[in-house]
């Protein structure tokens, strides 16, 4: 009986990568990367946040939170309106927020929510969460400092919410 084997090299499989490579005339060999695969797109979670988990706070301090890799430096990637939005987008119809501000220069987002609760809902919809290729971290912030760097922000209604709210967060 003869054995007839069968070449080592299949036929190339098409995928999404075979097909941008092709579009813009890059070898099927090579990698491309790029530092900001999508921009403005929430992109999945880096790790837990649940409560018990090692990257979840037992309690929320305070209602107030600072959102840093959400901006990109240089001008670059994500502009002031857009950050705000997409962190309301994330978030907005889950909890109460009554302030939020985007500072480009430092590269953070500063949120306000109505209760300690709602921050706790924020924080954990939002840290260790990959948007636009970077790893989005948020720590609270005392709501005596929040006050200091925005002396007019509201304490009360009317909430923000998002034009374009994100239902799904998974």
């Amino acid at each position: 009986m003869i054995l007839v084997k069968k070449p080592l090299i299949s036929k190339p499989q098409k995928t999404r990568q075979t097909d941008q490579c092709t579009r813009y005339g890059v070898s099927n060999r090579t990698v491309v990367t790029q530092s900001s695969p999508r921009k403005g797109i929430w992109q999945g979670q880096a790790f837990d946040t649940d409560p018990g988990s090692a990257n979840s706070v037992a309690y929320s301090p305070t209602p107030c939170l600072k959102v840093r890799g959400m901006l990109q430096e240089e001008g670059s990637g994500l502009g002031g309106p857009a950050a705000r939005e997409a962190v309301l987008a994330k978030v907005a119809h889950l909890c109460h927020i009554l302030h939020c501000e985007a500072e480009v220069i430092a590269g953070v987002v500063y949120l306000k929510c109505a209760t300690e609760d709602d921050a706790a809902v924020a924080f954990k919809n939002l840290h260790g969460w990959w948007y636009s290729g970077q790893l989005v971290t948020v720590k609270y912030l005392r709501l005596e400092r929040y006050h200091q760097r925005y002396p007019d922000a509201p304490s009360g209604p009317p909430y923000l919410r998002s034009n374009n709210p994100i239902i799904n967060n998974d």
